[in-house]
C-alpha cells in the first residue's frame, strides 16, 4: 500500500519549471516565411509551376511591407488575388539557422491550384524548424 501513496503523491500539480504551454494553433510559428516559384520542366516540353515556402530572413511581408499577393489565374486571365495571410515575402533569402529543416509536399489535388492552401503552407513554413526533425512511428514501423 506503501507504492501506492508514494504514486499518488507523484500525481500532483506540475512542476513550476516543466515544459511551458503550447502555443495557440493558429499562432504563426518562430520562422519567416519566403516563397518562390519554381518552373520544372517535363520530358514532353510542358512546364510544371511549383510554390515553394521555406523559412526566410525577412521581417514579416515584403521589404515594401506589403505582403505577397497570390494570383488566381484561369490560363493567362488573372481571375483574382489572395493576400499572404502570414506576410510572406517572394523570393525572400533563406534562413539557414535551423537546417536541415523537414521537407512538406503538399498536393492539392485533382482540380485544384497549387495557392488554393496557402493559409496552411505558409503555416507549416513558419513553423519549420521550431522543434528537431524526428522519424515519426508510421516510417519506424516494420509492418
Amino acid at each position: 500500500m506503501g507504492w501506492l501513496a508514494a504514486l499518488t503523491l507523484g500525481c500532483g500539480a506540475p512542476a513550476a519549471d516543466g515544459p511551458p504551454a503550447p502555443a495557440p494553433p493558429d499562432a504563426p510559428g518562430p520562422w519567416r516565411i519566403g516563397v518562390t516559384t519554381i518552373d520544372a520542366a517535363g520530358p514532353d516540353g510542358r512546364t510544371l509551376p511549383i510554390e515553394v515556402w521555406y523559412p526566410a530572413k525577412p521581417p514579416r511581408g515584403a521589404p515594401n511591407g506589403e505582403a505577397v499577393w497570390y494570383p488566381l489565374l484561369l490560363g493567362e486571365v488573372e481571375l483574382a488575388a489572395i493576400r499572404s495571410p502570414h506576410g510572406a515575402a517572394r523570393d525572400a533569402p533563406p534562413d539557414a539557422r535551423g537546417v536541415p529543416y523537414p521537407t512538406v509536399v503538399f498536393s492539392h489535388g485533382n482540380g485544384g491550384m497549387r495557392i488554393q492552401s496557402v493559409y496552411l503552407t505558409e503555416y507549416l513554413a513558419s513553423h519549420a524548424s521550431s522543434s528537431p526533425p524526428r522519424t515519426t512511428s508510421a516510417t519506424r514501423s516494420r509492418r
